[in-house]
């Protein structure tokens, strides 16, 4: 049984770096922070020569238990009589810092749900420190290196973790506590679907917490897997975004999965190409062309660790798009999200390279006005001179067209505009943009700078 301590008051919060200002009272939410603590089992490959089979069907026994005391961050309707009871859990990701990207991507649909956020500090760094998958050499990190409980005793001081092969239990726990009322000190009492996030190292957790743990603890009504590699988590907590046996799938669920990649995990960078796999009545896969693994909408155009302009694409529309019908799909399965085709991979190559046109936008994939009528050409993919950095390979690029090939190409800035926003229709018709976000998206393209 778990117990929820909160909301903190003591000392000073350290909160999970957000790549965008969160500004919570325009739309009349609220920030808490809670503990919560309990006993997390750690699970373990019943074929220990097998730690993690292909196909997704994972075969767990339990290994051994632990006491553990983490941390909620609450993001909630301030008025509680407003929340629609649809809970979102977003399992923190670590991979330099502790950071909520799915908050940043999602926090729209998660609003106008009326929606409450949970991001989870699931994996022991982010509590008493560890090794990360990326060094930004920044001063935060550093600062963050010994865990929460480390940079600030005061108000963390009584928070411990086992270490992350309990950190799937913990974020299960956590998940079916929301479904049964016994977080309703957190979220209210009356709690509609539960769904749980994650992206990038978050994501290969999350393939994990589909194949090994869901089927025994049916925590979540329904996953949101954002930026996955071709691999997964092993069960020991150890992180494998690539996979080295090939591509590891994600197991018939008995809840809706939605797997949302940008151009960047498709292609050679992530690898998730070889872990395709048919859309089937409970999982959606979405690969957006002229997306990168992190983007402009999260650290801006010309970001400081990167020396080239990243990618400007509209993930962040998709994304709440995909989003808003996985809320659907959770509470209704007869409810399914549009398909999308694939990003097209050159035949031949065992790289996942992308097969692009002449200006060197991605073929296929899920399309946007942002490549069919492009003013710029975005890519998943870094340009060459920025070598092989394995954190600047993940913002791809925003590569502008010469000067006077935007007359060239549509004749008119009007004529450029009607060709945007016709395109922009055409996805919202199709499902993969939300009308809501029509006007956000439309202005994106009336500040092009078109020359004449």
């Amino acid at each position: 049984m778990l117990r929820f301590e909160g909301p903190i008051t003591n000392g000073r919060p350290s909160l999970p770096i957000d790549p965008r200002a969160v500004r919570l009272d325009r739309a009349g939410y609220v920030q808490e922070e809670w503990f919560v603590s309990g006993t997390a089992t750690a699970f373990a490959p019943v074929d220990p020569t097998d730690p993690a089979v292909l196909d997704g069907q994972w075969d767990t026994t339990p290994e051994a238990e632990a006491h553990f005391a983490t941390r909620l961050v609450v993001r909630r309707p301030a008025d509680r009589a407003d929340a629609s009871g649809h809970v979102v859990v977003e399992w923190l990701n670590v991979s330099a810092v502790e950071v909520a990207p799915e908050w940043a991507y999602l926090e729209p649909a998660i609003t106008d749900a009326a929606m409450a956020w949970i991001g989870v500090s699931a994996q022991a760094s982010a509590i008493v420190g560890g090794s990360e998958l990326l060094d930004t050499g920044t001063r935060m990190q550093e600062k963050r290196r010994g865990g929460i409980v480390a940079a600030n005793p005061e108000r963390y001081g009584a928070l411990h973790h086992p270490g992350d092969r309990f950190a799937f239990d913990i974020f299960g726990q956590i998940g079916s506590a929301f479904r049964s009322g016994a977080g309703k000190d957190v979220v209210g009492p009356d709690v509609g679907v539960v769904l749980a996030a994650g992206q990038s190292q978050s994501a290969a957790f999350l393939t994990t917490f589909v194949n090994a743990v869901q089927p025994i603890r049916h925590a979540y009504d329904g996953f949101f897997i954002h930026g996955r590699g071709s691999g997964a988590a092993r069960l020991d907590g150890s992180p494998s975004v690539r996979w080295s046996g090939g591509g590891v799938l994600l197991r018939d669920c008995e809840v809706p999965v939605l797997v949302l990649e940008s151009e960047t995990d498709v292609g050679p960078v992530m690898g998730f190409a070889h872990a395709r796999q048919p859309d089937t009545p409970t999982l959606r896969i979405w690969e957006v062309a002229g997306t990168a693994h992190a983007d402009a909408h999260l650290v801006g155009r010309n970001f400081a660790l990167c020396p080239h302009p990243v990618n400007a694409g509209p993930l962040n529309f998709v994304a709440c798009a995909a989003f808003e019908h996985l809320i659907r799909w959770a509470g209704d399965h007869d409810s399914p999200p549009p398909t999308a085709p694939p990003i097209e991979i050159v035949p031949g190559n065992d790289v996942a390279l992308i097969h692009r046109d002449l200006d060197g936008i991605a073929l296929g994939g899920l399309r946007t006005p942002s490549v069919d009528v492009p003013s710029e050409v975005l890519s998943g993919t870094s340009p060459p001179e920025s070598g092989d950095d394995r954190m600047v390979s993940l913002f791809g690029s925003t590569t502008p067209y010469p000067r006077g090939a935007l007359k060239s190409r549509y004749g008119s800035r009007d004529a450029y505009l009607a060709a945007f926003e016709s395109s922009l229709d055409d996805a919202i018709a199709a499902g993969y943009v939300r009308a809501a976000d029509r006007d956000a998206y439309a202005a994106q393209a009336r500040v092009v700078d078109f020359v004449e």
